[in-house]
């Protein structure tokens, strides 16, 4: 089960670094197998507004997209036309990287049209596995905003083992309340924890089962195996375009 950081600590207010907060939850029986950052190669892209969108001279299924960064204007080249002017759209130019490309975006010609970067798919983002359309922003953000720090695309993702007899999701949570608000006994318990060699394999008996599954969950674009999933709301807010 993969938990964005982020949305634990909105549930569960602490200020612990998610390494940190890894090894406390593990402590009390909820075992963190990797600290994953899906998002950390989502680097330069921008929010821009579409001016004009036009026909490409050469090719009947691509268009051209000129939008505007809040420092000057671009044009690109794009091979769907869902977005109209006055939209907010993601912008990857040149010098940008998105999970789906391996190496810096740049300046290419493509029919005889020059792209300056390209305009991007959810599943580029890794906000959703959808790459029907260009993902159109909520009208609330302003050009030239980093993508990454408006939809917390920094964050890192807890990759929880759940097995018969261990924790779920909300005893997890329950765990990362204690965590968030310890009671005097519980801090007594963690800093016995940090001064045992033994504690990564001490368990509370508080920290058993208590729920069979979250109504919360959503499938990431690439999960790891069928069984994970992300028990994140606001990643399915990011996933609904206005």
């Amino acid at each position: 089960m993969k938990v964005v950081v982020s949305w634990l600590r909105e549930l569960c207010p602490t200020e612990l670094p998610a390494a940190e907060l890894a090894e406390l939850l593990g402590s009390r029986g909820a075992e963190v197998e990797s600290i994953e950052y899906p998002w950390e190669r989502v680097s330069g892209v921008v929010v821009a507004r579409v001016i004009e969108v036009r026909d490409h001279p050469n090719s009947d299924k691509l268009c051209i997209a000129r939008v505007q960064t809040g420092s000057g204007e671009l044009e690109v080249v794009v091979g769907v036309r869902n977005m109209v002017p006055g939209n907010l759209v993601p912008l990857a130019p040149p010098g940008a990287t998105v999970l789906t490309l391996p190496e810096p975006l740049g300046a290419r010609e493509i029919r005889g049209v020059v792209s300056h970067g390209m305009l991007c798919a959810p599943d580029e983002l890794g906000i959703s596995p959808s790459h029907d359309g260009i993902l159109v922003l909520p009208g609330s953000l302003e050009p030239g905003m980093d993508v990454a720090e408006a939809f917390d695309l920094k964050d890192a993702v807890l990759d929880v083992e759940v097995t018969p007899n261990r924790p779920d999701f909300l005893s997890v949570l329950g765990i990362a309340r204690e965590v968030a608000s310890p009671s005097p006994a519980s801090t007594r318990t963690r800093r016995r924890l940090r001064t045992s060699p033994r504690s990564r394999s001490w368990t509370s008996s508080g920290a058993r089962a208590t729920s069979r599954g979250s109504s919360a969950t959503l499938s990431m674009p690439r999960p790891r195996s069928p069984s994970r999933r992300v028990c994140s709301p606001r990643a399915c807010d990011r996933s609904r375009p206005s």
